[in-house]
């Protein structure tokens, strides 16, 4: 089983990224496993050359990221 380890980041990394300040994004809800409390699953992007127009999760994303970055 593959998973996304935040850990990793926050170890080399740390005077950056610790828990209380990373999310992580994706569409694979198994990737958040080691760090469940701070992940997002979101939708897929699928079929880019007949959704491009259509998609609106980033935008839903970005608003969210707006609000939370106030905490």
């Amino acid at each position: 089983l593959q998973v996304k380890p935040l850990g990793v980041i926050w170890g080399k990394f740390s005077e950056y990224y610790s828990k209380k300040n990373t999310i992580m994004f994706d569409d694979i809800g198994r990737n958040f496993l080691m760090n469940p409390q701070n992940g997002l699953k979101i939708r897929p992007f699928m079929k880019a050359h007949l959704n491009r127009d259509k998609d609106k999760e980033l935008l839903k994303l970005t608003q969210y990221l707006k609000e939370i970055a106030k905490l």
